[in-house]
């Protein structure tokens, strides 16, 4: 958040300040230039609603103002999570200024947010052919491309990042995410470990050589600097995520099921917590608690098959079969080249005597399992790091 803060404030400033901004003619009136000093103590304040409004009174005094749009833009897209009204700012900036690189850049940002992996990666090559020393867009760009899974062209933008700034630690961190993404595990330790020479406070780059570690296999050291990450961020419930998946992988089901309660405590909404500790219930046998944790996963994310498919499983260990049955059939309405769902319904529904039901799912789950479709590899990468 400081970050955004900075740069935002950033903004602001050269607004008022420089003449080589995109919208160098629209200096603002003494009533606009009041209200950007207000959005700016707001800023301060971590007060961004408040922000939005004055930038908005600017807008209403000079909306012919491409950096206006773009400010009030990048808070909405920064700081107030709404990146679909986010992208209207950037339009509007891009239309008054079509050069404007970062509008561009952010713009992508926005698209990415919202699931709209290809024209982001359009919008970040945009802004790279304008500025092509700028390594924001290349980092984003490659973060994009770790999206629709083309780690090759993610590897290459941040190699790009770390060309135009070997001294910058994202482009090491951004690189080793997508090794670490794309398996080669070795390649990414070198990365991580770069990054954290360089900048050995961020709590990020501790945390994801510590999942690295645990993808060699090496909990201890995986511990220690998931230990450290906490220490440093204990309001990030990914750090408590991921180190449960290590103490399960130690066999330590206590504290693996203490740390998901505490990831969730602190994401209310973590649907895949709350998937993973009903999957430790599970193996507990504690079958009420698990469909409690798979119901409140299912709630998080209606789309997720697997959130479903788990659901069935606690419900038919409760013999609520009829429910379990229902729960299936939704996991393979939602991932139908699942084999799972397809055995699992197959038993409830010999359960019920539907013997010919229960036949053509287990013969349709065995045609499934020789292509070996998994919908649910535990992710635990850091999320990226936005410019």
């Amino acid at each position: 958040m400081i970050m955004y803060v900075a740069f935002i404030a950033f903004t602001f400033f050269s607004f008022l300040l420089a003449t080589s901004s995109p919208a160098q003619a629209q200096v603002p009136n003494s009533a606009a230039q009041e209200y950007l000093n207000k959005a700016r103590e707001a800023l301060n304040a971590g007060d961004f609603e408040t922000v939005v409004k004055h930038l908005s009174s600017a807008i209403e005094l000079v909306p012919q103002s491409a950096v206006l749009y773009y400010n009030r833009g990048t808070v909405l897209l920064m700081n107030l999570n709404k990146p679909a009204e986010s992208v209207r700012d950037f339009d509007k900036a891009i239309e008054l200024h079509p050069g404007f690189a970062e509008a561009l850049d952010n713009r992508g940002m926005a698209y990415r947010q919202m699931g709209y992996f290809y024209q982001a990666i359009k919008d970040h090559s945009q802004a790279i052919e304008i500025n092509p020393q700028g390594f924001k867009a290349y980092n984003n760009r490659g973060n994009a491309y770790r999206f629709v899974r083309d780690f090759d062209a993610a590897i290459a933008d941040f190699t790009k990042v770390i060309e135009l700034d070997p001294d910058l630690s994202l482009g090491y961190f951004s690189r080793g995410s997508a090794y670490q993404e794309s398996g080669k595990y070795v390649l990414a330790l070198s990365d991580l470990n770069k990054a954290i020479e360089l900048e050995p406070g961020d709590f990020r780059y501790c945390g994801n050589r510590g999942n690295t570690y645990s993808l060699l296999k090496k909990y201890q050291l995986a511990l220690a600097d998931l230990d450290k990450s906490i220490e440093m961020a204990p309001e990030y419930a990914l750090n408590f995520y991921n180190r449960a998946r290590i103490f399960k992988a130690l066999g330590k089901t206590e504290k693996a099921i203490e740390d998901y309660s505490h990831a969730i405590l602190l994401a209310p909404n973590y649907g895949d917590a709350y998937n993973n500790r009903g999957m430790m219930y599970l193996e507990q046998r504690d079958f009420e608690r698990a469909a409690k944790d798979f119901d409140k996963a299912v709630a998080t994310n209606e789309a997720d098959g697997v959130y479903h498919y788990n659901l069935g499983l606690a419900l038919y260990m409760k013999r609520e079969i009829q429910l379990a049955i229902e729960r299936f059939s939704k996991a393979i309405e939602l991932l139908p080249k699942w084999s799972k769902p397809y055995a699992s319904r197959s038993n409830a529904l010999l359960q019920q005597g539907r013997i010919k039901e229960a036949q053509e799912d287990s013969k349709k789950a065995k045609e499934l399992m020789s292509e070996g479709f998994n919908p649910a590899p535990e992710a635990s990468v850091y999320q990226d790091i936005d410019n």
